[in-house]
């Protein structure tokens, strides 16, 4: 018996659906389905200035729902980046957790940035999550 290409990839979803260890795709572009959450955790380093950066392509009229926690203060932005400048919809200083919610203006890349402040025993590592909603 042959299953072919199509059978195999099949197959292939539903062995990772049934061994728990598959991933859930939601990227349907038609603004009717729930959002997805993505996490992420980034390694900061020890120095006092050292920066880590996430940038997102978001759909102007979205709503990003963010947060992050950390277990040392950091200089927090979000930004874009326009033809003729930056702007900072976001910027707090020496802050260890944020939630909030952010609605993207223009069809446009934001970056979340994160800076250390203070010298660290070790290197550490930063929470970050969010969501899009269209």
């Amino acid at each position: 018996m042959s299953i072919g290409k199509t059978g195999y990839a099949w197959l292939a979803t539903a062995l990772l659906a049934l061994s728990g260890n598959g991933y859930a795709h939601n990227d349907h572009g038609d603004g009717q389905h729930a959002a997805t959450k993505h996490d992420f955790s980034f390694k900061m380093g020890r120095a006092p200035g050292y920066f880590t950066e996430k940038c997102l392509p978001v759909n102007e009229g979205a709503e990003i729902l963010y947060r992050f926690n950390s277990p040392y203060a950091v200089n927090f932005n979000v930004h874009v980046h326009t033809e003729t400048e930056t702007l900072f919809p976001v910027l707090i200083d020496n802050i260890d957790q944020h939630q909030a919610s952010l609605l993207a203006s223009d069809d446009q890349e934001y970056c979340f940035t994160w800076k250390t402040t203070a010298k660290a025993a070790e290197t550490w590592v930063l929470n970050f999550s969010y969501e899009l909603k269209n």
